[in-house]
């Protein structure tokens, strides 16, 4: 088993901390009498604050583009780790498509572009790009800029990118904490992570914990949400809650963050068990949504769409391949999601209100 330098544990309590406790204040005392107790700053906290400071001072300016990398801090926990996240293309005029990024480089998979001496300067909180990993994000709200990406190196984010969604096996020899270097499909010299080993890889679960980070934590331009829309959404709640208590699965609500002034709406992300994320995003219609699921464990399973004469609708497998799958339903349509393992034994089944 390899030794990484990043506890799981540790990197879900800094994305996702526990709110601050009603400890009380200790009051700090310092002695200046004798400086001879001062111990030199270790050379890797001094490289990664002169990293920090020359990010900074290069990368000011905000303005949304390819390749620019931003920090997304948290509003829900002021004490929660930041979110780094490459832009890469808008999509609405609020919103841009990209990937999350990250610094537990030990935990990189064949999927991660470990970033070299020709990206920097960037900040400590970016040393590899989740090309795994897509994600949504407005950047007028983002704090910082964290470093840029070349064109070239846009180039050979997308060859990984379109490479782990192809599916595509690789020559090289599971070997989780290693790196590789190697060549895209474009010719782009890349470093990398290697592929996944076995299913006790602990990759799985750092990978887990980011897709929930980019489910969770970021957020675009609200949608103002009609009564028609919000009782639709309240009823399929009541029923999420109904289902996973039948079939004795925990059901979490997944809390979004609430702007100043907002109206408080009825909950869209749940977690159903340990084996999905589903969040429920309403569209701009007002007459479907969008069912945004992320498989969340390291055993595969099989999501279904029924209709009202037992009727497959749509049917999909979700691995560590294609961890994340969007379907659509209309508010006139009845349908029934189920969860199934890989062996077809029904897991869960909430039919949906219409």
């Amino acid at each position: 088993m390899p030794q990484f330098f990043s506890q799981l544990s540790i990197i879900q309590s800094n994305i996702f901390p526990e709110p601050f406790s009603d400890a009380p204040e200790v009051e700090a005392t310092f002695n200046d009498d004798n400086d001879d107790d001062v111990l030199p700053m270790p050379v890797f906290l001094a490289e990664a604050i002169a990293a920090r400071i020359s990010a900074a001072a290069q990368h000011d300016n905000l303005t949304p583009r390819p390749g620019l990398i931003v920090r997304m801090d948290s509003q829900v926990h002021g004490n929660a780790q930041p979110l780094a996240v490459l832009l890469t293309e808008p999509i609405k005029s609020k919103c841009w498509r990209g990937y999350l990024c990250a610094h537990e480089t030990d935990y990189a998979s064949a999927a991660d572009l470990v970033l070299e001496l020709c990206d920097a300067p960037c900040d400590p909180l970016v040393a590899m790009v989740q090309c795994w990993n897509p994600a949504q994000c407005d950047p007028h709200e983002a704090q910082a800029a964290l470093g840029e990406l070349a064109p070239q190196r846009l180039v050979a984010v997308h060859d990984l990118a379109a490479e782990y969604c192809a599916g595509e096996s690789l020559d090289i020899a599971p070997k989780p904490g290693s790196l590789v270097q190697r060549v895209t499909h474009s010719g782009q010299l890349v470093l990398t992570g290697t592929p996944f080993g076995s299913d006790n890889d602990l990759r799985y679960q750092y990978q887990a914990i980011y897709r929930n980070a980019a489910a969770m934590r970021l957020s675009a331009a609200q949608l103002v949400i009609t009564p028609a829309m919000s009782s639709w959404l309240e009823r399929m709640g009541d029923g999420l809650r109904a289902a996973a208590q039948q079939w004795h699965l925990q059901l979490e609500p997944v809390l979004q963050p609430i702007r100043a002034g907002a109206v408080l709406e009825p909950v869209t992300q749940w977690q159903i068990g340990n084996c999905l994320n589903l969040q429920i995003i309403p569209i701009p219609s007002g007459d479907a949504l969008q069912l945004h699921a992320v498989w969340q464990i390291v055993t595969p399973i099989v999501l279904e769409l029924i209709v009202a004469n037992g009727l497959v609708r749509q049917r999909y497998q979700l691995n560590a391949q294609c961890p994340i799958v969007n379907v659509f339903i209309g508010m006139k349509e009845q349908l029934t999601l189920r969860i199934y393992a890989v062996t077809e034994h029904l897991l869960f089944e909430a039919p949906f209100p219409k």
